[in-house]
């Protein structure tokens, strides 16, 4: 999707390589491997729904304003804190749009 907006959406995810592996390991509950395998299409969906409702005007989006480069399972307590504060800047610095956008 395009990205009219300030902030936009992070890429589309691909599908996980090695599937067969959790295929494998789920043989016992193939309704968990189905779900994991169809994982990246539901990220997808679910940030085209929030894209859309942000072009309409439903919904405001406080995205970072680059991408932070920080994996999913960061344990770094320094990292951590970095990632915390760019969010905390990019809230306050967008404080009076969140008021004006709730007062609508």
């Amino acid at each position: 999707p395009g990205c009219p907006q300030t902030h936009c959406s992070p890429p589309p995810r691909p599908p996980r390589k090695h599937l067969w592996q959790g295929r494998l390991a789920l043989r016992r509950w193939p309704a968990v491997y189905e779900a994991m395998a169809a994982r990246h299409e539901m990220y997808n969906r679910q940030m085209d729904e929030i894209d859309a409702r942000e072009a309409s005007g439903a919904a405001l989006v406080i995205r970072p304003p680059a991408p932070l480069n920080i994996g999913h399972t960061e344990r770094n307590p320094a990292e951590l804190e970095r990632v915390y504060r760019v969010g905390q800047r990019e809230a306050e610095r967008r404080m009076e749009e969140v008021k004006r956008f709730l007062e609508e």
